[in-house]
């Protein structure tokens, strides 16, 4: 299937990694669909802490209602549809923001790695569960997953620089506030990642990048998926792993390739 921006799925896949001033661009095959906490509580990652967790290897062909190729169009969940289906995981209580459900999936140790994950624009869970599969793969792999929403205006999105995207950015969103809020209520709930992974698709990937540029205290690494680096880290301290479909006209593997460079000259 052609890749786009809105649903990246493609047999090639371009990744660049950048990870202590380090990058390298593959063309891989990929079988797979593609501010403060507060004053007395500190929520800083230890990232030192991070080679003492250590996770048995899961093959994702093993896990059930895992996809090795494109998910059927019947499986998809689009979120003009979304209100009868359920969310998979824990509902999260995150005061002043009940409009945004907010769900975590635990792993086993409650020091496991963290994955925050940020849904496209004019997207929704249920939508990004039932096209990545991670709400199957990321418990098993050992992994706590943490599900966000943007605003419902009435739609959903992400205000990652002031320009993009509507309507978030149009009504000038403070999601930031809403991500310190959603991380404090998971730590609350019990679990104490050491690691912290930013991760989104399209509008989501550039809200991924743009909270962990201005919440370094909080986040290790970002994952953009059909995105690009919508504002600026001095320094970008954090690891990046940028993914691009070669048929993705408009944030495929060209853009990824350029977000890695931005990434590793800040």
């Amino acid at each position: 299937p052609r890749c786009r921006a809105t649903r990246p799925t493609t047999s090639i896949a371009s990744v660049a990694t950048v990870e202590t001033g380090v990058e390298t661009s593959v063309a891989a095959s990929d079988p797979a669909s593609s501010a403060s906490a507060g004053a007395d509580t500190d929520y800083t990652t230890d990232t030192s802490a991070a080679a003492s967790t250590t996770t048995a290897p899961v093959d994702p062909r093993t896990l059930p209602g895992h996809h090795l190729g494109p998910i059927p169009p019947e499986e998809l969940v689009m979120c003009t549809q979304a209100a009868g289906v359920p969310l998979v995981g824990e509902p999260l209580a995150v005061a002043e923001y009940e409009s945004r459900p907010t769900v975590l999936q635990r792993a086993a140790e409650p020091g496991a790695p963290l994955v925050v994950v940020f849904h496209g624009q004019n997207g929704c869970i249920q939508n990004v569960q039932s096209r990545s599969d991670l709400d199957a793969i990321g418990p098993a792999a050992g992994v706590h997953v943490l599900w966000l929403s943007g605003e419902p205006l009435p739609t959903r999105s992400w205000n990652v620089n002031g320009r993009c995207c509507e309507p978030a950015s149009t009504h000038r969103v403070d999601d930031l506030d809403y991500v310190v809020a959603a991380l404090a209520a998971a730590r609350e709930a019990g679990i104490a990642p050491a690691v912290v992974i930013a991760a989104g698709v399209s509008n989501g990937a550039g809200m991924a990048v743009t909270a962990a540029c201005r919440l370094p205290q909080m986040f290790t690494g970002v994952v953009v998926v059909a995105g690009w680096v919508g504002t600026t880290c001095h320094p970008a301290a954090q690891s990046l792993l940028v993914f691009g479909g070669t048929l993705d006209e408009n944030l495929g593997a060209r853009q990824a390739a350029r977000a890695a460079s931005v990434w590793r000259s800040q």
